[in-house]
């Protein structure tokens, strides 16, 4: 059985669904931009919805999913996807998912990856552990096999500045 190995790096930009990608190996890639809003329901209730991020302003949230897809006939293993965050927003702590995956980040633009705990920045000269808001790039890697015409999700939410 041939399976075929990915590596993708994404760029998620700060547009409602705009996205520049390079996928590999026939990976295709789409990211969504939407922010939350609250609908007030004819039973009086409050609705949360997701739209298309036109018009977003500083201090609220963008909600970026990342939607990645096996177009080839043969399996892929090793599905890396390497997301900059946008320089107009910063990370909302807590907020990154994607089932199946192991997540790291960057506060080096992308240079190295590693845990939250283990990442630092100097201040003043000295190291301290980075914050959310200083990461600039989310390391996704797919540990399962994803079959021919499967599609995987990760995401994360950002606050803009």
């Amino acid at each position: 059985m041939r399976v075929r190995r990915c590596w993708v790096v994404i760029c998620a930009l700060f547009a409602a669904g705009a996205a520049l990608a390079q996928a590999q190996n026939n990976i295709e890639i789409r990211v969504v931009a939407q922010q939350e809003v609250v609908v007030d329901t004819d039973a009086g209730y409050k609705d949360y919805r997701l739209i298309p991020a036109t018009s977003v302003r500083p201090g609220e949230e963008v909600a970026y999913t990342i939607f990645f897809r096996n177009v080839s006939d043969l399996p892929a293993t090793q599905i890396i996807i390497d997301d900059p965050i946008p320089a107009q927003v910063y990370l909302k702590t807590g907020s990154v998912f994607g089932a199946g995956t192991s997540i790291s980040y960057s506060v080096d633009g992308g240079k190295t990856f590693d845990q939250p705990a283990a990442l630092a920045v100097l201040d003043q000269g000295t190291p301290r552990e980075a914050r959310a808001d200083e990461y600039t790039h989310i390391r996704w890697v797919f540990g399962d096999t994803l079959k021919p015409g499967e599609e995987g999700i990760v995401g994360f939410r950002a606050i803009l500045r």
